[in-house]
């Protein structure tokens, strides 16, 4: 019993479960057969059709309407009947549950629908794209008409504009004619597609002739006046300079004029061929050459200008120095009977008066060119700016020149004053080793003193010679500041050293009978005290006090400060 009951739910569950399936398909059909309808139905393809209808029924137009007609009535005839059967033998197969080959007979469905449908928009763009172009066509040429009629009025009531152009415009417009009975033939024989190519060149054609009856007036208004008129007044601006006294054979400019006027002629005539941008980038070379010769006749009114400005401040140098010069000459002279001067010293006036007459003799050679025409005043100021420099350099090598000399004698007198300050800082730190009441001196220490008073007695003698060698002075003073000053520096060493030897041995007596190291060590700083080696004596009581008290050295070394 229970055995039936399960078969009985099972049967239940797949009948149900057949009929969801059954139901789901059956949509699908019922979806496959609105969008075949659909199609049939396309109101838009008939609506395009008609419009074709309403042209010219001929040629072009005529073939193609006859090949959308015979695709649409493919699809409506044969097609879509096609996928009516096919939608019907689906259906029985939904009907017995094969479902699996219901599936295979949608895609097939699917399949030709996709491809009718891209016919369809196919055929609807080729409609849209005739019918387009015969509207399109008649609009833009309505408007070509208008600009062409322009062009043609222009040409003919501002004729003398276009120069040698004229001939060729002439012809492009007649050639536009043409193209426009051209347009009208195929436009009568329904062929508006090869009409809208004509349409096209004739919209790019009319492009080029009106960018062309814009340019050409101001372009040979250019070449015909505009830059000649630039070259007379150049010339005239050259002949001008001339005859007031410049230089200008160099710039080459008269040659250079001639071959612009006969360009000029040359390019009308390239306008008279249209080859516009050609004549464009002469006209623009054209200006950038005459900017520059206009340049270069102005930097040589400028040179002119900085020598008429210069020559007199020059002459004003060439004094000024020359009596400077004389100055240090006498200098020299005098300096040398007191002083030793090296040969390079001795003729360093005379390397100077050289200088300054070869600045004076490039001077005058320029002004010899300058009267003669030989020279352009841009070079001059060139020139002139180099000897300016020049001279300002002469002139600074004479001042410190000078000033050298003029030192001499204050390295001479600061010399004198130094000695009898190391002398009496000698005499001050013998005073104090005296009154330090040292017990002695190390044998180092003695030999400090001699080697500073040798040097003192060198810098005394080389003073005492005459001619004064200045620079033989200087290195023994150098030498004998570096002596005293070392001199006096080990003197408050050892002072020092003394004084802080004998405090940390008397502190450390507390700690001899206690102590055998402190002992030993104090008395091995004992001995050295006595040996005048300070440095050693202070080192070997020190090392014995911090070994039984740490810091006992900075205590007596703080006791010597506040009580110093």
């Amino acid at each position: 019993m229970e055995f039936l009951i399960g078969i009985i739910i099972v049967g239940i569950i797949l009948l149900l479960v057949s009929m969801f399936f059954k139901k789901k398909y059956y949509r699908k059909v019922d979806q496959l057969e609105s969008w075949k309808v659909d199609m049939m139905n396309n109101q838009s393809i008939l609506h395009e059709l008609s419009k074709v209808k309403s042209l010219k029924m001929t040629g072009q137009t005529e073939q193609l309407f006859e090949k959308w007609r015979r695709q649409w009535e493919d699809i409506v005839a044969v097609e879509l009947p096609e996928v009516e059967e096919m939608l019907f033998d689906a259906e029985n197969r939904i009907d017995r549950f094969l479902f699996h080959k219901a599936n295979a007979i949608f895609t097939s469905i699917e399949e030709i629908l996709n491809q009718a449908e891209d016919k369809v928009e196919k055929i609807k763009e080729e409609l849209d794209e005739l019918v387009g172009s015969e509207e399109q066509n008649r609009r833009e040429m309505e408007e070509l008409s208008v600009g062409f009629h322009e062009c043609k009025k222009k040409l003919l009531t501002q004729r003398h504009q276009f120069g040698p152009a004229v001939v060729l415009l002439e012809e492009r417009l007649a050639d536009i004619e043409t193209n426009f009975q051209a347009y009208d033939e195929k436009t009568n024989n329904g062929d508006y597609l090869e009409a809208r190519e004509i349409v096209l060149n004739l919209m790019k054609e009319y492009d080029e002739i009106s960018s062309l009856m814009e340019t050409i007036p101001s372009l040979l208004q250019i070449c015909k006046q505009e830059l000649p008129q630039q070259l007379k007044e150049l010339k005239d601006g050259y002949y001008s300079m001339s005859d007031q006294g410049f230089f200008l054979e160099h710039l080459e400019l008269e040659g250079k004029i001639i071959s612009l006027e006969k360009n000029l002629i040359e390019w009308q005539e390239e306008v008279g061929q249209l080859q516009i941008d050609a004549v464009h980038e002469h006209v623009e070379k054209a200006k950038d050459e005459i900017n520059e010769l206009y340049d270069l006749l102005e930097e040589e009114v400028h040179g002119r200008h900085y020598f008429i400005q210069n020559k007199e401040k020059l002459k004003e140098s060439f004094y000024s120095l020359k009596g400077e010069n004389e100055s240090i000459k006498v200098e020299v002279d005098f300096v040398k009977q007191g002083y030793m001067l090296q040969e390079e010293e001795l003729q360093m006036a005379n390397s100077f008066e050289l200088r300054l007459k070869s600045h004076i003799h490039k001077f005058d050679s320029i002004q010899e060119m300058i009267d003669g025409k030989e020279i352009p005043f841009s070079l001059v100021s060139k020139e002139l700016q180099t000897l300016r420099e020049e001279l300002e350099k002469l002139e600074e090598n004479q001042r410190l020149y000078n000033e050298k000399l003029q030192a001499l004698r204050q390295d001479e007198l600061t010399a004198r004053d130094k000695i009898v300050e190391l002398k009496k800082s000698l005499q001050e730190t013998k005073r104090k080793i005296a009154q330090s009441n040292l017990p002695g001196l190390p044998s180092q220490f003695q030999d400090l003193i001699q080697q500073a008073s040798g040097y003192l007695a060198n810098v005394e003698e080389s003073l005492q010679e005459k001619p004064l060698n200045i620079s033989v002075v200087n290195h023994y003073l150098e030498n004998a500041i570096r002596s005293v000053e070392h001199f006096v520096t080990s003197t408050n060493e050892i002072i020092e050293q003394v004084r802080l030897a004998e405090k940390v041995i008397q502190y450390g007596n507390r700690y001899r009978s206690r102590y055998p190291s402190v002992k030993d060590g104090l008395s091995a700083a004992e001995a050295a005290f006595r040996s005048y080696e300070y440095q050693a004596a202070l080192e070997q009581a020190a090392a014995a006090v911090e070994a039984v008290e740490p810091g006992a050295l900075k205590k007596i070394e703080q006791w010597i400060y506040e009580g110093a």
